[in-house]
């Protein structure tokens, strides 16, 4: 049995031409994908920057806390001429301690 061979071009034509849709269509498909992936990147990344802030927003309290307490130490021990001591355990109360 003889396959004309008009009929073979229009077979392979209709065969890349399918193919070509189809790789237009995963294409597109890959496209999608990948801005859903960028999304849901863009979130994470979003929540990961937001616990790194907090965090920063800790320190910060903790080293103004620190600094503050300093200064007021300095600022009662010296012009009074207070033991320091005394002061500091007088903050250590204050703080709950």
């Amino acid at each position: 049995m003889a396959v004309d061979t008009d009929t073979q071009w229009a077979t392979r034509e209709e065969v890349q031409a399918t193919q070509s849709q189809d790789r237009e269509r995963i294409a597109k498909l890959e496209g999608q994908i990948g801005e859903y992936d960028k999304r849901l990147a863009t979130k994470a990344d979003l929540e990961k920057a937001i616990g790194s802030v907090q965090s920063d927003i800790r320190v910060l309290r903790i080293w103004l806390f620190v600094g503050l307490a300093g200064l007021a130490v300095l600022e009662l021990a010296v012009p009074d001429d207070i033991n320091l001591l005394d002061v500091l355990l007088q903050l250590r109360h204050l703080g709950g301690g």
